[in-house]
């Protein structure tokens, strides 16, 4: 009698985890004509430099499939970071508009042109998962996402160890933007761009953004704030790369506050999500829905 409950247990278990993954492809497909649309982010400043070869081995490019010819740096979507073999982490409102079939991810090279092209599976969102495993939302926007892949990457890249701790000292020291996207030129360039910048207290970015715009932002705990001097502000290209300490990824790029209508300002300053604040979430995706091949 026990063995024949375990069975039914478990055979329930993946009956509803196979539901999960069918509502996910179901919301791909509502959400698949507002691909073109995603405001990507990407890094424009004075301290912007090229990546070497190999220096990011964990850090892929989202791209659009193109409808006809071929790939081109134009059809970035977005950045994002392998953290295992089959899982890239990067931001909601890069995926959340995308259906699977419609991107590929590049990985295994700095060269939007030249690296090995893996597909998505499916992806989840923070806030998806937090309604199906019945946690509390804290906050109503969770920009954070997981994309599975298709196959697993090779298995010389190296791949992105996340902080599951905070460090005080992380205030204190360099911290690194990483993605594609747009230039100071204006262009977006085909190899991978990184830049130094500096974690703010998240009291000092609220006096920022409401000197900047005359407006009041509410900036929950789970979010990091970035800025430097001279400035370093994404623009369009980086949402959902990293944001690394000691080669360590501490965030996922998010955007930029205030948004000003879109016009620039050299005080404007860059936000993340926490891996530290979201860890549960992500080691509950890499751990229940691992794929063998």
């Amino acid at each position: 009698m026990n063995l024949c409950s375990n069975m039914r247990s478990i055979r329930n278990i993946h009956i509803n985890r196979w539901l999960d993954i069918s509502f996910i492809l179901i919301k791909f497909a509502i959400f698949y004509n507002e691909c073109n649309i995603i405001n990507a982010k990407a890094i424009v400043g004075e301290n912007v430099r090229q990546a070497e070869e190999l220096e990011f081995p964990y850090v892929v490019a989202l791209m659009k499939i193109p409808e006809e010819g071929p790939q081109l740096p134009k059809h970035l979507v977005c950045t994002g970071t392998l953290i295992t073999s089959q899982d890239v982490l990067t931001a909601e409102h890069c995926v959340i508009a995308c259906y699977p079939i419609g991107i590929e991810i590049i990985v295994d090279s700095i060269d939007l042109l030249d690296g090995k092209k893996h597909f998505p599976l499916w992806w989840v969102t923070y806030n998806h998962w937090a309604l199906n495993n019945d946690v509390k939302l804290e906050y109503a926007t969770n920009d954070i996402a997981i994309v599975k892949l298709s196959e697993n990457v090779p298995g010389h890249i190296k791949l992105a160890s996340i902080a599951t701790t905070f460090d005080k000292s992380m205030f204190e020291s360099d911290i690194q933007i990483v993605g594609w996207g747009k230039t100071n030129n204006g262009k977006i360039p085909r190899k991978l761009q990184a830049a130094i910048v500096n974690l703010v207290p998240l009291r000092v970015c609220k006096n920022t953004i409401f000197r900047l715009s005359g407006v009041k932002r509410p900036i929950h705990k789970k979010r990091l704030c970035s800025a430097t001097q001279p400035y370093t502000i994404m623009d369009n290209g980086d949402s959902g790369g990293p944001l690394l300490f000691n080669d360590i990824v501490i965030g996922v790029n998010n955007g930029v506050w205030p948004e000003l209508n879109s016009t620039f300002h050299p005080e404007q300053v860059n936000f993340h999500s926490s891996t530290f604040f979201y860890k549960d979430f992500i080691l509950d995706v890499i751990e229940k829905f691992i794929i063998k091949y």
